[in-house]
């Protein structure tokens, strides 16, 4: 079972997060 991570999305950390589910499927928050 995959489970979605939850994560404070900030302006610093934005574009790192949309990185990694984008290229390694990771299920984040948004």
């Amino acid at each position: 079972e995959r489970v979605p991570l939850i994560v404070g999305r900030n302006p610093n950390n934005e574009h790192y997060l949309d990185t990694k589910a984008a290229k390694m499927g990771h299920l984040l928050n948004k």
